[in-house]
């Protein structure tokens, strides 16, 4: 494990010396933490008051630090990690304390929920694109079984957007330059159109090249064009009522990156694979390199009837995506013995792989407070969702193979109904709660395939239709105690869900027919949140430990073994993961505030049983994306002038070793192992520039990985059975850096 000492150095003496340079101010009450408010338990309360383990990021927060898209938040969040898919670059692997999915398929749910606006998104496919008008970003540790219980199994990443005012006119204009051609402009207005009734549009482009040149045809391996538009509708006939309508809509076009072979395999100088321990900043490949394409149409409705005590919401929502990929993982080879390869094989003349996916869901929720001593949250939910996904490959290294076509049709619906409440009795002067929560969960599942291994459409391989259905009853139990007005201490035990499905890897019909059944995981947690020295230093953390059972694995299929992406999945294993979370804010002096977070976890198979392998146990799996230490380091600055104001921050994040992979053989040799890797970012801004009537300025600067550190954020098992090489990874993206200008005026 290697820490950033400097960094530690430097800032440990500021919070060490934190209650020594607080003195001067201790009368001030305005010297203080501002309040975080989240509404990770479906109602606006105190981060303080809220008895989970959370993250949250604020409009502010969110443009210092660069935040823009659920892949932002990587190195941003001990215990949350994420990698790009190999073959999918904007879909992200999410994993939350060890616990996530190390695939990406259609037929195969996350185990990390995503909701924008309290809506479950279902495929995390285009979760690294950038959202139009966010305005925060709440990550939710551990098990969501109860009010975010669709496949939250590892937690939640609740993100809320800007909503429209009805009593101001507001415009804002963001321009953004840097270098690689870096160029980005968002528009916003928020209009009044009656007393009652307001619109908020979004406009969004961004654009910006790659980092490793294609001597090749085509375009350079991570080129990248974003467009993005939103509208926004707030209807408040009156007090009580409330109607929101949106739409959103995205599209992106991002070339995928090149494996760069960092550990030359026997075929290596054979196949013409460029090796490299270093990153590459030119490769070429054989055939035309094109971009992968995402387009996301959203809308969404949600309705709320509020009286004395009690508050009616309903959220309906339909939510659209097509994503078309293309793929190169020859580690940028020009050799005329290897294909241009997606998906782990080459890309069929004029077949690229297509998924098309469309959802639908609808929640109804009922928030009461009836009394003093007693408040509740009821639910229900229901969830549709329908998906194709058909795309072919071609392998080839020295001999050709088959043709490999799949055509997938899914139809996935859930259903559930939840409750919860917080009880405050009238004892111990009413600083004790018992929250209680339990939620039921139905899943139905179809997921039609065919498979066609002969150029001739009419030579099926196989085909199928299975169907399954699962049941699940989770609960949660939280007793917290409020110590002082300024303490809190709570226990919470909670289970999570994740529903069983198919694998489309599966290279014979027997194996995909049978599927695998659910996961679940059942978590204890103490945790504390506090603020101290009156509110000028906050300390919260928790300490956890999750008993992970039935965990979906991925074992290699035997029967294929030059084929990596020939898999059976198999409910084979049992898992226990401990751990521990500390986040630590102090206000050094008056607009200087310090942050540490910090996330040590250990994750272990306990058993594991493989059908027809009695060989295979717990010693040949390990967790992936679980790094045993993170830790992240801030610092932030405010200073108000007479023509502006002044904001600077200086962010540190650090990633400890991590695995790429499930497979022990595969780790401990170093073949998919992500090092530790450390990134300083920077933000400078001068703010609130003063134009009279005209509105202000915001003028800034910014960069992320300021001192140019080389690493990998994905080092999977691709082509090194056919032997082309030994070990080869996806490099992150060196430094970058920019100038914003922002425009506000509003009346």
């Amino acid at each position: 494990m290697r820490l950033c000492k400097p960094c530690l150095y430097g800032i440990a003496p500021l919070v060490l010396s934190f209650p020594l340079t607080t003195t001067a101010a201790e009368s001030d009450p305005s010297f203080m933490l501002e309040e975080v408010i989240v509404t990770a338990q479906k109602r606006a309360e105190s981060l303080q008051d809220t008895p989970i383990s959370i993250t949250a990021f604020n409009e502010d927060a969110l443009t210092q630090q660069g935040i823009s898209s659920v892949d932002d938040l990587q190195g941003k969040v001990p215990s949350l990690n994420m990698t790009p898919f190999p073959t999918q670059n904007t879909s992200l692997r999410l994993f939350i304390r060890g616990v996530g999915a190390s695939d990406i398929q259609v037929t195969q749910d996350p185990a990390v929920g995503v909701y924008i606006d309290q809506v479950y998104i279902g495929r995390s496919t285009g979760l690294a694109l950038e959202l139009a008008d966010l305005a925060q970003i709440e990550v939710l540790r551990g098990p969501q079984g109860t009010l975010f219980g669709r496949n939250s199994i590892g937690g939640a990443i609740n993100m809320t957007t800007i909503t429209p005012q009805t009593g101001e006119f507001s415009f804002k204009q963001e321009l953004g330059a840097g270098n690689r051609n870096l160029f980005r402009s968002k528009t916003s207005a928020n209009i009044p159109i009656t007393d009652t009734l307001a619109l908020r549009a979004v406009v969004l482009f961004r654009e910006k090249d790659g980092y490793v040149e294609n001597g090749g045809p085509g375009s350079d391996f991570f080129d990248s064009e974003d467009k993005g538009a939103k509208l926004d509708f707030l209807w408040e006939p009156n007090e009580d009522w409330s109607l929101r309508y949106t739409y959103d809509y995205a599209r992106s076009e991002f070339v995928s990156p090149t494996f760069q072979a960092t550990e030359a395999g026997p075929l290596s100088e054979l196949l013409e694979i460029p090796v490299s321990s270093k990153p590459l900043r030119k490769l070429s490949t054989k055939d035309p390199m094109l971009p992968a394409e995402t387009d996301i149409d959203g809308h969404a409705l949600t309705i709320s009837r509020e009286w004395d005590t009690v508050t009616l919401k309903s959220i309906t929502a339909y939510r659209e995506f097509k994503y078309s990929e293309y793929t190169d993982l020859e580690s940028g080879s020009a050799s005329p013995l290897l294909y241009l390869n997606t998906s782990g094989g080459i890309d069929l003349t004029g077949h690229p792989p297509i998924l098309d996916q469309d959802q639908l869901s609808q929640e109804f929720q009922l928030l009461g407070d009836p009394g003093e001593t007693i408040s509740y949250v009821l639910g229900l939910y229901y969830f549709d969702e329908n998906a194709t996904q058909e795309g072919g490959s071609r392998s080839a290294v020295l001999a050709p193979q088959p043709d490999q076509v799949n055509l997938f049709d899914i139809e996935n619906t859930a259903w559930a109904v939840y409750a919860q409440s917080d009880w405050t009795p009238n004892i111990l002067d009413s600083r004790f709660t018992l929250t209680t929560g339990i939620r039921y969960t139905e899943d139905d599942r179809v997921a039609a395939r065919s498979y066609t291994l002969d150029p001739d459409p009419d030579s099926i391989s196989f085909a199928g239709k299975p169907k399954s259905d699962f049941e699940n009853i989770s609960y949660t139990v939280v007793a917290n105690f409020a110590a002082t007005d300024d303490i809190n201490t709570y226990l919470k035990l909670a289970t999570g869900y994740k529903s069983g499905g198919y694998n489309v890897r599966a290279s014979n019909e027997a194996s995909y027919l049978s599927g695998f059944d659910e996961e679940e995981i059942t978590s204890w947690e103490l945790g504390i949140k506090s603020e101290l020295l009156d509110r000028r230093l906050r300390l919260n953390g928790a300490i956890y430990f999750s008993d992970y059972t039935d965990i979906q694995l991925n074992l290699a299929d035997n029967s294929t073994p030059a084929d990596v992406r020939d898999t059976n999945v198999f409910n084979a294993g049992e898992g226990e993961i401990a751990g521990a979370e500390l986040d630590l804010t102090a206000l050094l002096t008056e607009g200087l505030t310090a942050s540490l977070a910090y996330a040590y976890q250990d994750a272990d198979f306990t058993k594991v049983v493989a059908p027809d392998e009695p060989e295979i146990s717990e010693k040949d799996f390990v967790f992936s994306n679980a790094p045993e230490h993170q830790y992240t380091l801030a610092l932030n600055y405010f200073y108000p002038m007479s023509f502006g104001d002044l904001n600077a921050s200086l962010n540190y994040n650090w990633v400890d070793d991590r695995f790429d992979t499930q497979k022990a053989e595969e780790a401990l040799s170093g073949v998919s192992v992500i090092d530790d890797y450390g990134l300083l970012g920077g933000y400078l801004g001068l703010s609130n520039i003063k134009l009279g009537s005209a509105g202000d300025l915001t003028i800034s600067i910014w960069g992320k990985n300021l001192l140019d550190e080389e690493y990998f954020t994905a080092a999977p098992v691709v082509l090194q059975p056919a032997g082309a090489y030994n070990k080869a990874v996806i490099w992150g993206e060196p430094n970058s850096y920019g100038v914003d200008l922002i425009y506000n005026f509003s009346k």
